[in-house]
């Protein structure tokens, strides 16, 4: 038997931590203690998962979980579900959860639902129950939106050449139905930006379709000021500073890629624009 000990806060005064209680030098059966001071939540939940037995209580300033993993006992009494692969049914851990709690004015109950899971077709002991405070208060949050500025023309500045793109800036509200004023309204300003053509620089490449070249074609951000000198030099700036990271993190085209992009957004632009006086040569 030994034990282990993590320290998660800084300072000396463990405000939050974890200790653990293993029965064996090689095995995995443990017992896991870990607290959390200031969590703001109050609720109890009681979790099984395919580890062992979990246990947790939030009282607003204090928060503590406890945990038993790989107790075969525990494993014996745990619900099972049927899984099949390779045409090979086999018994399983039926993860399950309950959870009573309130957060953010939001009160759950979830009497015996899938863990980490959730289906619309269950029944509501299993998908359970969640009430919005505020909203039976002071009614549903309602989101409006509308450009109070002139859409603008901008150039982005990039090493091999400019870009053209177009910005405008956005009022953004939200209010509750029943209060519709403050403090129950909440209005942000933003700018909005547009890149026919895009900004190109290499994907990620974490999946078959971000292989190879990408582009930045649009991006919005919170400003602070209403001051359009300022919101177009932020906004050519946020575009480049974006695109310039993305290479460097992600790595540059080269030249020829580059050229390839930029000339087949020329004759896609020349395209468009001959279609387009052809079908008003037609209408005439």
């Amino acid at each position: 038997m030994h034990k282990h000990f993590i320290k998660e806060s800084n300072g000396k005064i463990p405000w939050h931590g974890r200790f653990y209680l293993y029965f064996g030098q090689d095995s995995m059966r443990n017992i896991g203690l870990e607290w959390v001071t200031f969590s703001r939540y109050f609720g109890f939940n009681f979790t099984i998962d395919h580890e062992g037995w979990n246990f947790g209580i939030r009282l607003l300033l204090f928060s503590l979980y406890l945990s038993f993993e790989n107790f075969s006992f525990l494993n014996k009494i745990s619900p099972k579900r049927v899984c099949c692969f390779d045409n090979k049914e086999f018994l399983v851990t039926d993860e399950r959860e309950f959870s009573i709690s309130v957060y953010d004015w939001m009160f759950s109950f979830i009497p015996w639902g899938h863990y980490h899971s959730w289906g619309s077709k269950d029944p509501w002991w299993v998908r359970g129950i969640c009430f919005d405070i505020k909203d039976f208060l002071f009614g549903k949050m309602i989101y409006l939106s509308k450009d109070i500025s002139e859409r603008r023309k901008i150039v982005i500045p990039m090493p091999e050449g400019c870009y053209d793109g177009e910005m405008v800036v956005q009022e953004n509200i939200w209010k509750r139905l029943r209060f519709p004023f403050w403090p129950f309204i909440l209005k942000r300003y933003y700018c909005d930006i547009k890149i026919p053509q895009g900004v190109p620089f290499n994907g990620k490449g974490e999946n078959s379709w971000d292989c190879g070249i990408d582009g930045l074609f649009s991006i919005s951000f919170e400003i602070d000021s209403l001051d359009l000198k300022k919101a177009i030099s932020k906004a050519i700036g946020r575009v480049v500073e974006h695109v310039t990271y993305s290479r460097l993190r992600h790595g540059t085209p080269s030249t020829e890629e580059l050229d390839k992009w930029r000339n087949q957004v020329i004759d896609r632009e020349i395209l468009q624009e001959t279609e387009q006086r052809t079908c008003s040569e037609s209408q005439i």
